[in-house]
């Protein structure tokens, strides 16, 4: 068979032909680019010495932040290890906390004439309080729940996380540092490697 009846060599043959004129084209830009540097390299000579500082900065500037904001970034969680999520869940916490709206403060003079119960009443009528009580439930019992029982497979004791979760208590700041507290320490216990 002969090499002009083959559709490759055609396709073959189009495609050099295509790549030999853009090269061309190239050829001659690369060539009037010459011409001008050659007409003007006194010129283009006395310039350099300036401006080869000035390009070191803007680079160095550039390789400095990019690295400023490489390293502000949050490492990410590896979530097939119990410290993973232990820690995850750590951070979801800290979160939520944060974004919660400012407290409305019980003083001790209202709180010294009401009984526990009128207290918790208070504590979920207030807007932040509303938000951490059930926003707990809603978002890190289960996980809670979950981190618990998987250190307990490891025969880990986490009671106090399994207090923690109670369902009788205020849920509020404090409660929340606390549960974050321990699920740090319980991230930096070795059984929670993998």
């Amino acid at each position: 068979m002969a090499w002009y009846k083959s559709k490759k060599a055609w396709a073959s043959v189009g495609i050099g032909l295509v790549s030999a004129i853009d090269h061309y084209g190239r050829l001659s830009v690369a060539h009037d680019i010459y011409l001008g540097v050659k007409d003007n390299w006194p010129r283009i000579a006395s310039v350099i010495p300036a401006v080869i500082p000035w390009i070191a900065l803007g680079m160095a500037i550039l390789f400095f932040e990019s690295e400023r904001r490489k390293s502000k970034r949050p490492i990410p969680h590896d979530l097939e290890t119990l410290r993973g999520r232990t820690l995850q869940l750590r951070d979801d916490m800290q979160t939520f906390l944060q974004s919660a709206p400012p407290k409305d403060s019980l003083t001790r003079e209202k709180a010294a004439g009401m009984t526990d119960v009128q207290i918790l009443e208070h504590a979920q009528k207030e807007p932040r309080q509303a938000k951490l009580s059930h926003g707990y439930h809603l978002r890190f019992a289960a996980r809670i729940m979950t981190i618990y029982h998987e250190f307990g497979e490891r025969a880990v004791s986490a009671t106090t996380l399994l207090g923690v979760s109670s369902h009788y208590q205020v849920l509020d700041d404090d409660f929340y540092r606390r549960t974050i507290d321990l699920l740090t320490e319980l991230a930096e216990l070795p059984e929670a490697a993998n």
